[in-house]
């Protein structure tokens, strides 16, 4: 099952038992990385290097 969850200003879509990619995402929020540059910039799949 797909479960649907609200992070910030982000939609995530994970497995019920994803738990630990919601933490890694968090985790990665946290963190002000800079972007080098951006590969792809639709609005459904942004693809970036950091």
């Amino acid at each position: 099952m797909i479960i649907e969850k609200k992070i910030k200003n982000y939609t995530v879509f994970v497995k019920k038992d994803g738990e630990k990619y919601i933490g890694i995402f968090k985790d990665f929020l946290s963190y002000n990385h800079q972007v080098i540059k951006v590969f792809r910039n639709i609005e459904d799949t942004k693809v970036v290097l950091i």
